[in-house]
């Protein structure tokens, strides 16, 4: 396996591309075994100086790499790495055919082999939720030894979709017989927006898009947009999420609404493995399908959060959320 560095001098034109685009979210990739490339961010501290082991960082849907740098400054001063990831298909990794959420803990594997991690910790947010779920049910506890999910996404197949945005509603059903007519939709309705040179259109999009969610979610949406680091963080992700094109979007929605490949019970979270946190008011993902979920996972330790919806689950309590996750590192 070998990696190579946006950040490095290069004669590539992607990463010259790279540089000209997002110089202030640089990236590695790693050729893994099957010739896929990954590509990850780091963030915070050099794990040789970090004071808790290395934590890995899964993206919502639509997202990349770049969310993990809302973490930028809490890793710095509590000294940790924090390490971003695409999934396949998403910004700079490599589209994987037919891919099941259980492929997706043997590339968690190869990084941290990579980059010489023998035990790590995992976050996820929203649709990079069930993600953490099936490295905790494929990974022992001798190398995963913690992990936390904020708003995040639960199999919709058993658990339905009631009480469920109506936009999200349809992508599930829609997906369920067809994934390109999703790829289609996601790249009419956020893929033009994201490839738009002017910002004013992402932010019109989540703006209008938190509009059909609780005060909370609308709150933090502006609260992020009069905040120049979020705001760029935010545009900058969902380009770079979309710059292949959405097809790793759908699939990853695919993989949401069909079968898991696994029972929630049967996902080790004993020994403080698995913090759950969810917000009441959230539409995205109905606190309903949190608490079925959490009722399936023993041993979960399940935070609910009556005054948050889903943005701003993330937007108000990621420093919490942080605190809890480095406790149990």
């Amino acid at each position: 396996m070998t990696a190579s560095s946006s950040s490095s001098s290069s004669s590539s034109s992607s990463s010259a591309s790279t540089k000209q685009t997002i110089p202030e979210f640089p990236y590695e990739t790693l050729i893994l075994p099957d010739g896929r490339t990954i590509a990850y961010s780091t963030h915070g501290v050099p794990q040789k100086d970090a004071k808790h082991l290395r934590i890995f960082f899964f993206h919502g849907n639509p997202g990349c790499r770049i969310e993990a740098a809302i973490f930028d400054e809490l890793a710095v001063e509590h000294d940790f790495q924090i390490v971003g990831i695409d999934r396949p298909g998403f910004g700079r990794s490599s589209y994987q055919v037919n891919r099941t959420l259980l492929d997706w803990p043997k590339d968690v594997l190869a990084l941290a082999d990579h980059l010489g991690s023998a035990q790590f910790g995992l976050l996820g947010v929203s649709g990079g939720g069930p993600f953490v779920l099936a490295c905790l049910h494929e990974i022992p506890a001798t190398r995963l030894k913690a992990a936390s999910i904020v708003c995040g996404a639960y199999p919709t197949r058993r658990f339905g979709t009631s009480g469920m945005m109506l936009t999200n509603r349809v992508l599930a059903w829609t997906v369920s017989w067809s994934t390109m007519a999703v790829t289609w939709l996601f790249d009419y309705f956020v893929g033009n927006v994201a490839r738009d040179s002017n910002p004013q259109a992402l932010y019109d999009l989540a703006t209008k898009h938190a509009a059909k969610g609780p005060d909370a979610d609308q709150k933090a949406t502006k609260d992020t947009m009069k905040d120049p680091k979020r705001r760029t963080i935010m545009v900058e992700s969902l380009r770079e999420a979309i710059r292949p094109g959405s097809d790793g979007a759908s699939w990853d929605l695919w993989l949401w609404a069909s079968d898991w490949g696994f029972q929630l019970e049967n996902v080790d979270v004993r020994e403080k493995r698995l913090t759950m946190w969810h917000g009441v008011l959230d539409i995205n993902v109905p606190v309903r399908m949190a608490d079925m979920a959490a009722a399936e996972l023993k041993g979960v330790d399940y935070r609910r959060k009556d005054e948050q919806g889903h943005v701003s689950l993330v937007a108000n309590c990621h420093e919490e959320v942080m605190m809890d996750l480095l406790e149990r590192l």
